[in-house]
């Protein structure tokens, strides 16, 4: 029976796309760069390519840090130190909140039922700062992020260290909430836990997790 969820964090109860618009615009403004809507499309492209490096172990953390708005800006042909506009725009982000539709209900509902931990492949005083601005942080036992846990999903050493940081409690009363087909579910089902799908972007992707929902509330049919 299930006592525990495991809950990602960005693009499944806070809204990244949205939360990276806004600290991006807010960098370019502050250094007097133009922002245009085309920055967006660039931006999730070589950020989502990124990040699925470094959840195959292609790269750290911190070399996605270095290289990611360098990469950016020499697509856009900007003329700007990449890394330091990275750090203001992380800086950003720290306070940058917008939940994805339904979140509160969701976190409310499963709260009432279950232990709430998140899993989050993101640093943990950013992620915990965003929660507690978005009054989201009171939902949660436990924050788990890979900064903190030493190991990024989906390698089963993070899901191995989060179970083990709530008292070894048996693997049937885990389940893994996210939308990252890589990070959540392969990394869930690898480590031998249930695990649910948000199909956050509505795509007709196919996922082998146990269940797929396409709305948060559509959880309440779950668990």
């Amino acid at each position: 029976m299930i006592s525990t969820a495991l809950i990602d964090v960005d693009n499944t109860i806070l809204d990244f796309s949205k939360c990276a618009k806004s600290s991006i615009k807010k960098t370019f403004i502050d250094n007097e760069l133009f922002f245009s809507e085309n920055i967006m499309p660039i931006f999730h492209r070589i950020n989502d390519s990124l990040w699925q490096k470094l959840e195959n172990g292609g790269i750290t953390k911190e070399e996605l840090y270095s290289v990611r708005f360098n990469l950016i800006f020499k697509e856009l042909e900007i003329d700007f130190d990449g890394v330091e506009f990275e750090q203001q725009f992380r800086n950003n982000l720290f306070t940058a909140c917008d939940p994805v539709e339904g979140t509160y209900d969701f976190l409310d509902y499963l709260s009432s039922k279950y232990d709430l931990c998140t899993a989050s492949n993101s640093s943990y005083y950013q992620q915990k700062s965003r929660l507690e601005k978005a009054d989201m942080l009171k939902f949660f036992k436990h924050i788990f992020v890979s900064e903190d846990i030493g190991f990024s999903k989906p390698n089963i050493n993070f899901f191995s260290q989060c179970q083990k940081r709530l008292g070894n409690i048996p693997k049937n009363e885990l389940i893994m909430i996210g939308d990252s087909q890589t990070a959540d579910i392969a990394g869930a089902k690898e480590f031998g836990i249930k695990c649910c799908w948000f199909n956050y972007k509505g795509t007709d992707e196919k996922s082998n997790a146990d269940y797929q929902i396409n709305r948060l509330q559509d959880i309440k049919n779950i668990l």
